[in-house]
């Protein structure tokens, strides 16, 4: 297989969501609601792993019967817990390193998320990767829709002169990335650095399947 642009997933899968209590996404979006008066089990939060955040908050108070009023309240506060939680990031060990070696071989690297962009630069800062580095930085929460829709893999694409899915290869670590890169016909890889159940994911027959995005290079190693 032959690939011309490789879109990553951020957090879970070239990132480390870890902290001492497990995740900090989970951590900080329960910290959240519980700022906002309300208790919610961090295995319900987990279901909405990889959408954009907001969505995920209205989701989330409507399967509850809470006004939706509090979306962005609460949106406020879960990105307040994380900018102040930006220096326990980490690198997934050799994802700076498959960047390299990616574009090396000629292929476009783009990273993707459902958080906002300004924090995704942030991010990106605290972890010493230019921006230059990426031929393509993507977040649904700036866009019309977020994933599974397809529209950011879409938009990758466009701007990037590609009009081949197959020849695209979507790497994350929850449904909705899997489902996000089928959505728009590519290849997915799906790792299981995150926190979401294995069994689950596997059932949406993802093209590859890694235990880290590491497993990326054998592959590399064809092209």
């Amino acid at each position: 297989m032959h690939f011309k642009f490789i879109l990553f997933d951020a957090i879970g899968t070239t990132i480390q969501d870890v902290n001492t209590n497990g995740s900090l996404i989970l951590e900080s979006f329960q910290q959240a609601f519980f700022q906002n008066g309300f208790t919610i089990k961090k295995e319900h939060l987990n279901q909405q792993r990889g959408k954009r955040k907001r969505e995920a908050i209205q989701t989330i108070l409507e399967e509850a019967n809470i006004e939706l009023a509090l979306t962005e309240p609460i949106y406020s506060s879960f990105l307040s817990l994380l900018e102040a939680s930006v220096s326990s990031f980490q690198e997934v060990p050799q994802a700076s390193e498959i960047f390299k070696i990616v574009r090396a071989k000629g292929i476009k690297v783009g990273i993707g998320s459902g958080l906002p962009l300004s924090f995704m630069k942030t991010l990106l800062d605290h972890l010493g990767w230019e921006e230059e580095d990426f031929d393509y930085i993507g977040s649904s929460d700036d866009l019309p829709a977020g994933r599974p829709n397809p529209i950011m893999i879409l938009e990758a694409m466009k701007q990037l002169g590609i009009t081949n899915a197959d020849e695209v290869l979507k790497i994350g670590d929850t449904k909705v990335d899997i489902l996000e890169g089928k959505n728009a016909k590519v290849k997915t890889a799906f790792v299981k650095t995150g926190t979401q159940r294995v069994e689950d994911i596997l059932t949406l027959q993802p093209d590859y399947i890694f235990d880290s995005v590491a497993d990326l290079m054998p592959l590399l190693r064809s092209q």
